[in-house]
Parts: C-alpha cells; structure tokens; sequence
C-alpha cells in the first residue's frame, strides 16, 4: 500500500507541475489612438503587432480610431513593432508582463482612388473621340 500511494503522490504532483507550467503570465495590454492620414482609422483598420517580423497579434479596430492589443507569453524587453494595414508605423515597444502602455499610432496612406466625376469625364472624352472618329 505504502508504495501504490508514494507513486499516486507522485503522478499528482506530476500534474500540478504541468498544470503550473500551462498558466501563462499576466498579458501586456496596450491602448492607444490609431490615425490614417490624420484621421481616426475606420473600423475594420487592422492593427497588428509583430516580434523579430513575425505577426503575433492583430486587432480591427471596432471603435472609430481606438485600439487594444493584449500581448502575451513574450519573453520581457522584447522589441515589438506595429503596423496599420499593413504598413509599419515605426512605433516600438519593449514587452513588459503585466505591463500597460498607451501608444498612439499613425501611418500615411496614399489615396489612389479617381474621384467619379473625373471618372466620367474621362470616359465621356474617350466615347466622344471615337463617336467623331466614326468608330464605334
């Protein structure tokens, strides 16, 4: 009997070391303003962080201009770097359990859309060179 309960102690306390291990520390939150082009980002923005060029998190933003990422299971003083849509804001942090940081962030898009109206006019001169041209 003595033997079965020192292997039984033993397995639970197997156990608990595995359980402990499984815990991961308190997360990083951050928060902060996120703009595009001096404008609060729309909802839907993706902001993501990243450790030595590798995503770890993501957050679309769900608040016109506001973001929150929790980081987690990062080794303290890592460097993390984010980005909007993709596009590296140059903001960097070192990782901090526990810690709370209020960061905001900004990128610079071009736009590279043609407004309607210049839309129409350049298709209205193209079908008007071709209709005095005789073709089409």
């Amino acid at each position: 009997m003595g033997f079965e309960k020192l292997v039984f102690g033993l397995f639970v306390l197997f156990l608990l070391a595995l359980a402990a291990n499984a815990i991961p520390g308190p997360p990083m939150i951050v928060i902060g303003s996120v703009y595009i082009n001096e404008k609060p980002a729309e909802v839907g923005t993706m902001v993501t962080a990243e450790v030595n060029g590798e995503k770890i998190v993501g957050f679309s933003v769900v608040t016109e201009g506001e973001y929150h990422i929790f980081l987690q299971e990062l080794k303290n003083n890592d460097e993390v770097k984010f980005s909007i849509d993709g596009i590296s804001t140059g903001a960097v942090i070192k990782y901090k359990s526990n810690g709370l940081e209020n960061l905001d962030i900004s990128v610079k898009k071009p736009n590279y859309y043609i407004p309607v109206g210049m839309a129409v006019l350049i298709i209205g001169l193209f079908l008007w060179k071709n209709l005095k041209g005789g073709k089409l």
